[in-house]
């Protein structure tokens, strides 16, 4: 399974009236879970790291390039919402601890840049492009905006299930970098040198 892909082939259900049919793939995270946190506590972070290329059973494949991606690590928490959303209620505790260990693994992979004081994401990290060198990478445009919706989305989970708010949570989406812009274009990172503009 390639579960940065799982987002295209599932979410339209939600949006169609067929909630059902997207549930029925989301248990899989729910199996996977303490695996995705074993894995997350040995690369030393916390929460869930979600694998990009798996089996049934939730091992990462062989791979140079899923154990360094991670655009994929808010989709569980935008599929919660989705069952929260056109749900009858029922997603806010079934899809509570995804959540939850999804946001908790986000908030330990961004570190904090004390020259700049802003919290950056990489190096290393491969961006969703897949084809820039990891260890030149870092606040790819896409995962950082993503990274500030996963958190603020559980952050309002927390709230709506009577938590308090992270504190951490809220220190790094107030910190978390600016999207990486150059000439008035967005970069695909902050360290990409092109922007990819046709000049004439």
């Amino acid at each position: 399974f390639h579960l940065e892909m799982h987002w295209w082939h599932a979410v339209h259900f939600a949006y169609w009236n067929r909630l059902a049919m997207l549930e029925r793939s989301l248990s899989y995270y729910e199996s996977i879970l303490p695996k995705a946190q074993a894995w997350a506590k040995y690369q030393g972070y916390a929460g869930a790291r979600w694998p990009k290329m798996t089996d049934g059973t939730g091992r990462d494949s062989p791979s140079g390039i899923g154990p360094l991606l991670i655009w994929q690590q808010p989709h569980p928490i935008y599929y919660a919402e989705l069952c929260r959303r056109f749900g009858n209620g029922a997603g806010w505790k079934r899809y509570r601890e995804v959540v939850m260990e999804s946001a908790e693994f986000m908030a330990s992979f961004a570190w904090l840049d004390p020259k700049r004081g802003e919290y950056v994401l990489g190096p290393p990290v491969i961006p969703a492009q897949e084809n820039h060198p990891p260890r030149e990478t870092w606040n790819p445009t896409y995962e950082i905006e993503y990274w500030r919706w996963g958190l603020k989305m559980a952050q309002k989970w927390r709230e709506a299930l009577g938590l308090k708010r992270e504190p951490k949570w809220d220190d790094v989406i107030a910190k978390l970098s600016k999207l990486p812009v150059k000439d008035g274009v967005y970069l695909a990172h902050a360290n990409c040198p092109q922007t990819y503009t046709e000049r004439n």
